[in-house]
């Protein structure tokens, strides 16, 4: 201590130290008794697993009170906070001997998941497994993005490590021969959701492979992140918990459809014909919202439903006026992937594609191939051109539409742009709540 009060005593003007904050200790003394410090535990096996006990009986305590908020706010707080307090010690703690613990705080936020998504009934071993593996997914691979402590852990500390010993041995200029770069913790564990998603899809049947890819999707994944500022942002428990069905790719509790007495597999509700369709009124919301969005581009003029040349026909929207969108008709398409006429995704692959780019293929060139059939048959209008918008019922869009939709984000406003496509992706998830049987 005296040695490092000489050493800054000079200093004082660039940094002061505490002395009511420092504390002489022995490598001995940290050895035996452990020793806490910059937010984590250092020393022998009893140490660290009392310190990382209390924490994750701190976050269950947490977690138990989520009970009793709207599942909507429950589960932001479960995705963005609570799971997150405890990442660094992934990096910092070593824990590789105290597997347990992660492996509990895993179960503490599966059981939070179940709770929200309010299954009637206790589902299969399989369809649990299936729901806790895909919960940990980040939700770009159509997860849930409940990163599993207990896979992340170890890649966490050894990315920490690699780095660590990097950084040091410049400090003390050590002579290190291996010049091979340190793998960054984003490289490893992308890396292991790669191998994870295209594991989870060999084992799927092939609705539960369109839907997982609808999941991924960038329209399909942002109700997820929705913040419920105001009314038109807010889910019900039950749309929440649909989502969550969704998400966790199981159908309705019910095995037979009391509706049309078919089974009822998963998908089966969007294509019940023996229920009320809410298909029309899922394609106006829609198209109010783009409208609304698109009203918004400076020097835009906007009509809904405009006339054609061809009798009673008309398109959804017509963008006129001075604005980059100038002159272009659209007609919005909501299909459901599970359609008859869609493609089946269980076909052969090429050796070299991935499995999750050979189903992400299959669903867009079917979702293509309607963009192309519509552009086709669409009605003659006085000018300008014509643009179908075509999307899934959960969310993922055609190649053409894709193009179009950054079309659009280049004349919009940043913060109108993501209120649209939030309020699309919450809309298509009030839509599927609509006709899902718990």
């Amino acid at each position: 201590m005296q040695r490092t009060q000489a050493f800054l005593a000079d200093k004082e003007d660039v940094i002061k130290l505490n002395h009511n904050k420092c504390k002489l200790i022995t490598f001995t003394e940290m050895a035996e008794n452990g020793f806490k410090m910059l937010g984590t535990m250092v020393g022998p096996k009893k140490a660290r697993e009392g310190f990382l006990k209390a924490k994750v009986e701190n976050e269950a305590r947490k977690i138990a009170r989520l009970k009793d908020l709207p599942h909507q706010h429950a589960l932001l707080l479960l995705r963005f906070c609570v799971q997150q307090n405890l990442r660094h010690l992934q990096r910092s703690l070593k824990s590789d001997d105290l597997k347990d613990y992660w492996e509990k705080m895993d179960q503490e936020l599966w059981n939070e998941v179940q709770r929200m998504r309010t299954r009637q009934t206790e589902g299969s071993e399989a369809e649990n497994m299936l729901g806790k593996k895909l919960s940990h997914l980040p939700a770009r691979f159509g997860g849930l993005g409940l990163l599993s402590f207990t896979d992340i852990a170890p890649l966490a500390y050894k990315a920490a490590v690699a780095q660590s010993d990097k950084h040091l041995a410049n400090i003390f200029n050590l002579d290190t021969s291996d010049n091979t770069p340190t793998p960054t913790q984003r490289e490893l564990c992308a890396s292991l959701w790669d191998l994870q998603q295209t594991t989870i899809l060999e084992g799927l049947n092939d609705p539960q492979r369109k839907r997982l890819i609808e999941n991924a999707s960038k329209i399909g994944k942002r109700w997820l992140d929705v913040i419920p500022y105001f009314q038109p942002l807010r889910l019900s428990n039950q749309e929440v918990a649909t989502g969550l069905h969704d998400r966790t790719l199981v159908g309705s509790s019910i095995a037979i459809c009391t509706f049309c007495g078919s089974d009822s597999p998963l998908g089966h509700d969007e294509l019940c014909r023996s229920r009320n369709s809410w298909a029309q009124q899922r394609h106006d919301s829609i198209n109010r919202i783009i409208h609304h969005g698109l009203q918004s581009i400076q020097g835009a003029v906007v009509s809904l439903e405009p006339r054609t040349l061809e009798g009673q026909r008309r398109n959804d929207l017509r963008v006129r006026g001075r604005c980059g969108l100038h002159a272009t008709d659209y007609d919005l398409k909501v299909y459901c992937l599970n359609d008859r006429d869609a493609r089946s995704t269980t076909s052969a692959k090429p050796a070299s594609t991935p499995l999750a780019n050979h189903v992400l293929n299959r669903c867009l060139s079917w979702l293509d191939k309607i963009s192309q059939n519509t552009t086709k048959k669409a009605p003659a209008t006085h000018s300008g051109q014509f643009k179908a918008v075509v999307m899934s019922t959960g969310g993922l869009v055609s190649r053409e539409t894709a193009d179009e939709i950054r079309r659009w984000r280049k004349e919009m406003s940043p913060a109108v742009f993501e209120r649209m496509m939030r309020k699309i992706s919450l809309e298509l998830v009030r839509a599927r709540a609509r006709t899902f049987a718990m």
